[in-house]
């Protein structure tokens, strides 16, 4: 929830066409406050992470992975 550098997602939502009502970074940042949760995994091998995240990815349907990859 920082900087434009440092929080990307909210600069995916900014900044993509499907989401008109997001016009500037605070809308952007209102909007996952107010419609955004999250849960932490801990997983400590680093293979199994990437496959525990590469499985959740596809069953979420993330929209902006190929963004960081």
């Amino acid at each position: 929830m920082g900087p434009e550098t440092n929080a990307r997602l909210k600069k995916y939502l900014w900044k993509d066409d499907r989401h008109p009502e997001i016009a500037t970074m605070d809308e952007a940042k209102k909007y996952l406050i107010e419609h955004c949760d999250f849960q932490y995994i801990r997983v400590d091998d680093t293979v199994t992470r990437g496959q525990v995240e590469g499985l959740l990815s596809y069953l979420l349907d993330v929209t902006y992975i190929h963004e960081e990859h």
